[in-house]
């Protein structure tokens, strides 16, 4: 069997993708040598954990979205070109990256349209975002969801299953950290979402700016401030006290 976008959707969508990816692994090792890297203990002499069973196991564990399976399938990729052993330790620095480049590069040459080659490219490169933030403030959240966008909850459903040890509690620990950040998430944005509503200045430093008694042109201004500041938030813009001043010195 070669291996195409084809091919390869139908052997990670089956309704047993561990057993389907396992049957037609020499076709994707011949055919995808990326994914083939993989097995890095070649020869016998063991150097690090079996790559390959652990991406097979991943990709299996994921929910039944093409585009997160992908994103398993290849989220370490990136491992082989950058292993280095320091200090009798396995270190794969900067691996995320270099696995998003590699991504790309697969997903092209094995026909993906450009639109997933993409998603699924920025989902590998940001797949370790998550990882050594033991406190999660609220600038950081915002950071995340910016970098993400609508790929949020993909990055999240691969991050809870990106964890094939032994031990219960190491799932259980990971299961803890992505459920935290999700209400922490959710948290923020509740809290963006009201800050939104509240125009960046109020009625009392309007009129103590321009001098004016409390009134209809008070109401007007505050208006003014808060159309302009909804439609910057509409466009993905921030906006801030000096915007709102400037609104407002055209306006009197």
């Amino acid at each position: 069997m070669r291996i195409n976008a084809d091919t390869l959707n139908e052997l990670l969508m089956s309704s047993s993708p561990a057993q389907s990816l396992e049957s037609a692994w020499a076709d994707i090792a011949r055919d995808v040598p990326e994914l083939a890297a993989l097995d890095m203990n070649q020869g016998g002499k063991k150097l690090h954990k079996d790559n390959v069973a652990h991406t097979i196991a991943v990709t299996a564990k994921t929910p039944p979205r093409l585009r997160v399976r992908l994103t398993a399938l290849f989220h370490d990729v990136g491992k082989p070109p950058t292993r280095k052993i320091e200090a009798g330790l396995v270190t794969f620095h900067n691996h995320e990256a270099v696995g998003g480049h590699l991504t790309r590069k697969i997903m092209e040459r094995l026909g993906y349209d450009t639109t997933l080659t993409n998603e699924v490219a920025k989902l590998v490169r940001l797949s370790g975002s998550t990882k050594g933030s033991e406190v999660w403030t609220d600038t950081a959240v915002r950071r995340l969801m910016t970098n993400c966008g609508d790929l949020l909850e993909d990055l999240l459903d691969f991050v809870i299953v990106d964890v094939t040890s032994r031990y219960q509690r190491n799932h259980d620990a990971v299961t803890a950290e992505v459920t935290g950040l999700r209400a922490h998430i959710e948290a923020v944005r509740a809290l963006d979402a009201e800050r939104a509503k509240r125009p960046v200045i109020d009625g009392a430093a309007i009129m103590d700016h321009f001098n004016l008694a409390p009134g209809p042109e008070v109401g007007r201004l505050r208006k003014l401030v808060f159309d302009a500041q909804e439609a910057a938030h509409a466009r993905g813009e921030n906006f801030s006290e000096e915007d709102a001043w400037a609104v407002l010195e055209g306006a009197v």
